[in-house]
């Protein structure tokens, strides 16, 4: 494929770009309670548009995603590949700050609705996950 000189690279390919490494998990909050703290066991493995996710370096499932930036923060669509949540589709939003990535959201179905900040409340079926870039 080529690429025409002086085209624009498109803001979604840039902005996941910036989401490559390897990235371990720092929180974990569902219905507004945390569910794990710091855990450089469990990590998040982005290369390109996938997402593989391990704890304690075993294999758990593997999904594709695709990113729509905004201005405060993006959209983020997961569709499950494999692992237990094979044929699911997770929506949500995303916030890169420097070394710290982070993603709210829920299943589709459960709710459609994306969440406006980065908090859970009991009962929203909301899923917050903050993670720290380990490498790149």
């Amino acid at each position: 494929m080529s690429t025409i000189a002086g085209a624009q690279e498109p803001a979604s390919s840039k902005e996941q770009e910036k989401l490559q490494g390897t990235w371990y998990n720092l929180s974990a909050e569902l219905d507004g309670k945390q569910q794990t703290g710091e855990d450089k066991s469990n990590l998040h493995i982005i290369k390109g548009n996938r997402v593989i996710t391990e704890v304690n370096g075993e294999y758990v499932q593997e999904s594709i995603f695709t990113l729509e930036p905004g201005e405060k923060f993006g959209k983020i669509t997961f569709q499950m590949m494999s692992g237990p949540d094979k044929g699911k589709t997770w929506l949500g939003i995303y916030q890169l700050d420097g070394e710290i990535l982070e993603w709210c959201g829920s299943w589709k179905g459960d709710t459609d609705k994306l969440p406006s900040d980065f908090t859970t409340k009991e009962g929203d079926l909301t899923f917050l996950r903050v993670m720290k870039l380990l490498k790149r």
